[in-house]
């Protein structure tokens, strides 16, 4: 009977032991897998496509390698990884294919919820290359499934998206209407309906209704500061400061813009911080306050370059050479339109360097004045350098036709001089007014030619349009006003002409017209 316990307990021991290394191993095993798909994933991270047929090939050998290492039911989650990662690569179409494949193996195997949100990820692709009736069509596939499976948070999230759809085609009152439903669904978050409060406030200011925009500003940020979201709360006072600085309420828009900054820089957003310095520093401007526009865009353009953020940094660079033109002093206002140009890229032909030519010669022509100004004041003293002479003269007759000789001989040389210096000052502007002539012949010439080489790439005349005033340095709010069209309608055109002239951003647009 003992030996019977003894046996017993040394199966159970090796029972145990075996078990406990088959766990080990399975571990291990998983733990190599790991480590093998994040090195694959490491690889597409850092992959620079040559072509779309390579970038295909590549695709291909990563998604091969992770069928092999990951279950059928994983396959999908990370095929949804994949397109998410070429989304942040802006490779979007091969993007869309990925969260098709991954939508399609969801469907298959009965996950349904799992399946409307690559719905969701393919609308959104729609959406960016402009293929809005598709897109719609897609947000609402997915929105019936969302509302079948009562996934609030997912369907308040389709509203909301098919609003952004509408408000981008500029139909705002169906826009209002889907981002009024994505605000009435109630979740658990006290900023669910954050986001829409704030877009249903941006189409209210695109409808011109800034009071009823600025209600709901106020609404959201309100939601923001129940869950203490101290990112998009300094966001919505930076859009309250824009509301109240549109309505010329500049001494409201100061108080917002200054709230927004010290949140910003408390949380150490210096993205944020430099956005809402640049906004105080034009509302300073538009109060024609040039000199604290100027202090406020020195103390920033160094944060600016440490951290590279260009696209901010070239408007410090173009308004600051603004601020300086409107004081006069245009030696620095070339200084900064040269840096502007310098690092925007945004140079066509000859242009740039004509509108610095031009305040050159305005920086020369103020010094030409100031001679002249000068020579005047020596006219002056010689006057009363005249009466004294004549005083000496009536006392002294006998030198009297010398000393008026040399008198009259001496003002006509300086009035030579003057007339001199005055011809010299309507050559410049002569010079500057037929620069003018040149520059507009220049340009509509170049820009006839620019369109003739552009027609291969088949943008339409409206992104033609977008696409040179880009070049000339203009932002898209500019674009918008210019042209009498939305900000969004801007962007979208952007988006359009990006991916025809197989591009990523303004940078390289600008450059592909100036290599054109």
């Amino acid at each position: 009977m003992k030996y019977q316990y003894l046996i017993l307990y040394i199966l159970l021991i090796s029972l145990f032991s075996c078990n406990k290394t088959e766990i080990e191993n399975k571990i291990i095993h998983e733990k190599k897998d790991s480590i093998k798909i994040q090195k694959l994933f490491d690889s597409l991270k850092n992959y620079n496509a040559e072509s779309t047929d390579s970038t295909a090939y590549f695709l291909k050998g990563i998604e091969k390698e992770i069928g092999n290492i990951v279950s059928d039911s994983l396959l999908p989650f990370y095929l949804n990884e994949i397109g998410k990662l070429l989304y942040s690569k802006s490779e979007f179409r091969f993007s869309e294919e990925y969260f098709l494949k991954a939508f399609e193996l969801y469907k298959n195997s009965d996950k349904e919820i799992e399946a409307a949100q690559q719905l969701s990820n393919i609308g959104v692709i729609k959406e960016i290359y402009g293929e809005y009736d598709q897109a719609v069509e897609i947000y609402l596939k997915a929105l019936k499934i969302f509302q079948k499976n009562n996934d609030e948070k997912s369907c308040k999230l389709t509203f909301n998206n098919l609003g952004i759809v509408y408000e981008t085609i500029e139909n705002n009152e169906k826009a209002l209407e889907y981002y009024f439903k994505a605000l009435n669904i109630k979740d658990n978050s006290e900023t669910g309906g954050a986001y829409c409060l704030n877009n249903i406030g941006v189409v209210f200011d695109k409808l011109n209704k800034p009071d009823s925009a600025l209600l709901y500003y106020k609404k959201a940020l309100s939601a923001y500061e129940a869950e203490n979201d101290f990112g998009n709360i300094a966001t919505v006072l930076n859009n309250i400061g824009l509301n109240y600085m549109n309505k010329n309420k500049n001494d409201s828009a100061f108080i917002y813009f200054s709230k927004s900054s010290e949140i910003f820089e408390a949380n150490y957003n210096t993205a944020g911080l430099l956005k809402s310095k640049l906004h105080t520093a034009e509302l300073y401007f538009k109060t024609k306050d040039y000199e604290n526009t100027i202090n406020i865009l020195l103390n920033c353009i160094e944060k600016a370059e440490s951290i590279e953020f260009n696209e901010v940094l070239s408007e410090f660079y173009y308004l600051l050479s603004q601020a300086y033109e409107e004081k006069k002093d245009y030696k620095h206002s070339v200084h900064y339109l040269k840096k502007y140009y310098s690092l925007s890229k945004s140079v066509i032909l000859n242009n740039n360097e004509n509108e610095i030519n031009h305040l050159e010669l305005k920086y020369q022509v103020r010094e030409k004045d100031n001679k002249i100004s000068l020579l005047k004041l020596r006219n002056t003293s010689q006057k009363n350098q005249i009466l004294i002479q004549f005083l000496f003269i009536s006392l002294l007759m006998i030198f009297l036709t010398f000393i008026l000789f040399g008198f009259f001989q001496y003002r006509k040389n300086k009035e030579r001089e003057t007339e001199r210096m005055q011809n010299e000052i309507y050559r410049f502007l002569k010079e500057i007014n037929e620069m003018k002539d040149v520059k507009k012949t220049d340009e509509l010439k170049q820009k006839q030619d620019l369109k003739n080489i552009l027609k291969k790439y088949d943008l339409t005349e409206r992104e033609t349009e977008v696409l040179f005033l880009i070049g000339e340095g203009y932002k898209n709010a500019e674009i918008a006003e210019k042209i009498f069209v939305s900000l969004n309608t801007v962007k979208s055109h952007t988006k359009n002409l990006f991916l025809k002239l197989d591009v990523r951003n303004r940078v390289e647009a600008a450059r592909k017209m100036k290599i054109l």
